[in-house]
């Protein structure tokens, strides 16, 4: 990352988005990667995914959609994260759903998102 300079010549972190995406494009197509884990709400991330859906790597999305009281203004503020995302990436995980409800052992999505353990090798 390289910061780049404001108007009054102070380094600003800029370009962070952009340099993340060039840089996992690049891994998936050199096939460093096969699941590219994003951390993310806006739909800002969609084309990346795209992209790297064509190169045959999957994407997981870790979300969170809650409700908090800004603790200066008072305000209640609400994050949530982009339906086009959520319906963009190969599994998405909800991370709100995860932290109230805990792991589901029967969801299909995270049965074929994991390798299942032998038991018959213990």
């Amino acid at each position: 990352y390289l910061p780049l300079r404001d108007m009054q010549g102070r380094k600003k972190e800029k370009g962070i988005d952009v340099l993340m995406a060039l840089e996992t494009y690049e891994l998936c197509l050199h096939k460093r990667y096969d699941v590219v884990v994003l951390v993310a709400s806006d739909s800002d991330h969609v084309p990346l995914v795209r992209k790297l859906h064509a190169l045959g790597c999957k994407t997981m999305l870790l979300g969170w959609d809650f409700e908090f009281t800004d603790e200066e203004s008072g305000q209640v503020q609400t994050t949530k994260t982009s339906i086009d995302l959520w319906n963009e990436v190969s599994y998405p995980m909800g991370m709100h759903d995860l932290v109230e409800e805990g792991l589901k052992e029967d969801d299909p999505l995270y049965r074929e998102m994991f390798v299942m353990r032998d038991s018959s090798r213990d």
